[in-house]
């Protein structure tokens, strides 16, 4: 009779086929980020039968992919120094199946910021600092809306999550640009403000308990 009640409990706490304990909270990371420059971790909680909340928070440095589609001057040059900024997210959670646990497709409404801090230092041809330096910094805020699979192992709590969406992101720039980097009275800070269109995408990979 003793060995009744803990059996109970662990049966109460399995969940089958999925994974070996139900996962109803989860840490994750996402190495794909590391590509514009946000080094983030993710926390889900697990808040009713197909619902989760996820909250991510870290930092940003050099964004590799800053000049794809925006102005930007020689990010890799020595008299460069990327800044560290800050990375945080929230995102709801909408399982397809309404299960005792964070697993399977889902649907995500999800609000991210990401903040840049670059600063340059001006070089004359000689390649000597002239002593004057301009600061850069970039906020995007997005809204999107996702689609994506959290695919759970049926022999550990270690899992892969996917997702795809489309974004909308609203960028506060103040931009330093120049037309010759050799020369201070050439550089100045363009402020900007604008709206774009993306997508939004990720691979995490996470331990849930």
């Amino acid at each position: 009779m003793s060995s009744l009640p803990a059996f109970a409990q662990f049966e109460e706490d399995a969940y089958e086929p999925d994974s070996v304990y139900a996962i109803r909270n989860a840490i994750k990371y996402d190495p794909v980020q590391i590509i514009v420059g946000d080094f983030s971790f993710y926390y889900e909680r697990f808040l009713a039968p197909g619902w989760g909340a996820e909250a991510g928070v870290g930092f940003t440095r050099r964004n590799y992919a800053a000049g794809w589609n925006d102005y930007s001057l020689d990010n890799l040059a020595r008299n460069v120094d990327i800044g560290t900024g800050y990375s945080y997210s929230l995102s709801l959670r909408k399982y397809l199946r309404a299960a005792e646990e964070l697993g399977g497709f889902y649907t995500a409404l999800g609000y991210s910021e990401r903040k840049y801090y670059t600063t340059y230092a001006v070089v004359d041809t000689a390649g000597e600092l002239t002593g004057d330096q301009f600061d850069d910094t970039r906020l995007h805020r997005t809204v999107s809306l996702a689609v994506g699979y959290q695919a759970l192992g049926i022999t550990s709590n270690l899992f892969m999550d996917f997702f795809i969406g489309a974004a909308v992101r609203f960028r506060e720039f103040d931009t330093v640009v120049a037309t010759d980097i050799f020369d201070a009275s050439t550089f100045s800070v363009v402020p900007s403000n604008s709206t774009q269109w993306g997508i939004v995408a990720g691979l995490k990979f996470g331990f849930g308990f």
